[in-house]
């Protein structure tokens, strides 16, 4: 099980690709992650009164666990490796999305856009039935599964690693009766007080994202 430091830690001084690599040799960067091409020159640490920022030379002595846990390599998840980079591919089935709505919203555009997300090598697509934009409606869950139900199990039928983007722990449910391992919730699984458990007793993987309040305020 893994532990997590006590005090708050930040990395800092992000640096990528051969630059990173170049550093980590040189020892003036530390591996986030595990990753080769990703690394960090500064540990930040917030204390209750103060915070300090370390070299990573000095934070490797001073920090001990709290400093190898964000330079150790991460497990999978969900299947994908992440020592690498994982490419995510967006459907929502909405009218009102900020980015992409109305695209979608009929089941052969969608349909034609995971048979392209697959044929382009994503990771895992991501597909969600209510807007969360600013001033969007709530609708209720099963208007929500009834946008997404035919096209999640249509990229799943077809080899997708799936996510479904909701708040709802009824749309979680229905998502894993229906096969997906992944769940995203803008709400960090705070909007429905079932949500929580629900993913628990499935034991599914979880993206934890975060919002202010709701779309209506």
């Amino acid at each position: 099980m893994t532990t997590y430091p006590q005090q708050m830690l930040v990395p800092r001084g992000l640096i990528y690709g051969n630059a990173a690599r170049c550093a980590v040799q040189q020892d003036v960067a530390a591996p986030l992650g595990g990753r080769a091409d990703v690394a960090f020159c500064f540990m930040e640490q917030h204390g209750p009164d103060a915070a300090h920022m370390y070299p990573v030379q000095q934070a490797r002595s001073l920090l001990g666990e709290g400093f190898s846990y964000y330079t150790r390599p991460r497990p999978s998840f969900a299947g994908m490796n992440m020592q690498k980079m994982n490419i995510m591919g967006i459907i929502n089935m909405t009218p009102d999305s900020f980015s992409d709505g109305g695209r979608y919203i009929d089941f052969p555009r969608a349909q034609k856009a995971v048979d392209a997300m697959l044929a382009h090598g994503v990771d895992v697509i991501d597909i969600g039935g209510e807007s969360t934009r600013p001033g969007a409606p709530f609708i209720p869950a099963e208007e929500e599964w009834a946008r997404i139900a035919d096209i999640t199990r249509y990229a799943l039928s077809h080899g997708a690693r799936v996510s479904v983007d909701t708040r709802k722990a009824k749309v979680m449910s229905w998502a894993f009766d229906a096969g997906v391992e992944i769940i995203n919730d803008v709400s960090a699984l705070c909007f429905d007080p079932d949500a929580l458990s629900v993913v628990a007793q499935r034991q599914a993987y979880v993206i934890l994202m975060h919002h202010r309040g709701t779309p209506q305020t």
